[in-house]
Parts: C-alpha cells; structure tokens; sequence
C-alpha cells in the first residue's frame, strides 16, 4: 500500500494536475483575500451603526464574507448561487437558466 501512495504523489508531482491544483488553490485563496478587502469599508460601517466596538479580526473576516449583498462575493457565496440556479431549479422556472 505505501508504494501505491508514493506512486500517486510521484504521478501528482510529475504529471499536470499539480501545477493546476496550484494555480486554482491560489486563485481562491485570492478572491478571499479581496473579498475581504473590498467588503471591508461596508462592514465598518455596519459596525459602527450599530454601534458595535469590540469586534474580533476572525469575526470581522466572517462577516464580510456573508453579507447579504457584498461588493465582491466570496468563492462560497459564488458556488452556491450557481448550485441553487443550475441544479435545484426547475428548469421550466422563469429564474431557471
């Protein structure tokens, strides 16, 4: 069995699904990354409307990646909307694609 594994690792390392496993991981990890930085302001703002000072950078970094209607959506948000509209509705909905 440890020579299978090695076998897969060695075939990830040396085929194309490695360099493109990178390219995708960094791709997500920046939309986060800006989804966070362009929500920011709006969530500051929500912030101090409500008059809300004791906020954590964690719960900071949640809440602008689950507005309700962000700048930029976050990859989660993204992916859900599509599931929601592509499989889950009828496809003889006037919302269906």
């Amino acid at each position: 069995m440890p020579m299978m594994n090695r076998g897969v690792f060695n075939r990830l390392y040396q085929g194309k699904a490695l360099p493109v496993l990178m390219i995708v991981t960094i791709i997500i990890v920046a939309w986060y990354g800006f989804a966070v930085w362009l929500n920011a302001p709006w969530q500051v703002g929500v912030y101090e409307r409500a008059e809300i000072s004791d906020w954590t950078a964690s719960q900071f970094v949640v809440d602008t990646l689950n507005q309700k209607r962000p700048v930029l959506p976050s990859a989660h948000q993204v992916f859900v909307e599509i599931w929601n509209t592509t499989v889950l509705k009828n496809p003889t909905s006037r919302r269906s694609l």
